[in-house]
């Protein structure tokens, strides 16, 4: 049985990893004299880090200390810092926590790594990460790059422009409850949360900031489709909601 929890298990997570192809393995020894104490380690062509280590039984690495680890023993840039994302704990009560890659305080898109624990050691990380991301500065101004993603895109009519589709949104995105601040929402699934458990008692509010209109958010991306961190540039990236065509 924890055969199979294990397989399945790292499985999911390769499945949806952009480094699950073209990698190479290496166990026992070999593991070993790439990152001590590893019985499995997995290489991808996309990055100098490795995209997959297994502890060996009894080296597992203390959870509290795992990204000074990082940091130390896969050699990240010393700009770059891992932000905890979420965390899930399965049918096993193994916990699973997601880091997010950023660089200069801006994220690294697709660099993730999920750091797998049992009773807070670490056995396994799987993910993908870069040590050499170019600092680099946005081409364009927000501006610029928000007129070409409308050119792009090419719309009759955005949400936005639609009187009924920003009141709706409106309502659905709470601030929070009251002007104390007291039962404070995060997003819609926290609202969906709090009103299911009758902790929240004004659901009716609205946050009038919230809009379709795209803000600009500045991360590195890759260009062309590939992982490679020599091709990562500082862009803009903006979520367009078309209203007439739909997109």
């Amino acid at each position: 049985m924890k055969l199979f929890h294990w397989l399945a298990l790292s499985l999911f997570f390769f499945a949806f990893t952009p480094t699950f192809l073209s990698q190479s393995v290496f166990m026992g020894e070999e593991a070993h004299l790439k990152i001590k104490g590893a019985e499995i380690v997995r290489e991808s062509s996309h990055s100098e880090i490795p995209s997959y280590i297994k502890f060996r039984t009894g080296k597992e690495i203390d959870f509290d200390n795992i990204v000074v680890w990082i940091k130390k023993n896969l050699k990240l840039n010393p700009k770059s810092e891992l932000k905890l994302m979420n965390e899930l704990q399965d049918q096993f009560g193994h916990i699973h926590y997601k880091f997010q890659q950023t660089e200069n305080g801006l994220p690294v898109q697709f660099a993730q790594w999920v750091v797998h624990t049992v009773n807070d050691h670490v056995y396994a990380l799987n993910g993908m990460l870069h040590s050499n991301i170019s600092n680099s500065s946005p081409s364009l101004t927000e501006e610029q790059a928000l007129q070409l993603a409308l050119n792009h895109v090419n719309a009759e009519t955005y949400k936005w422009e639609i009187p009924a589709e920003e009141a709706h949104i409106k309502a659905e995105q709470v601030l929070k409850c009251n002007s104390d601040g007291a039962c404070e929402i995060q997003d819609q699934n926290d609202l969906r949360n709090k009103i299911a458990a009758r902790k929240l008692a004004c659901a009716g509010h609205t946050n009038n900031l919230a809009s379709y209109y795209p803000n600009g958010t500045l991360l590195y991306a890759p260009k062309k489709g590939t992982y490679r961190a020599q091709s990562y540039k500082l862009v803009w990236k903006f979520n367009i909601y078309a209203h007439q065509p739909v997109s």
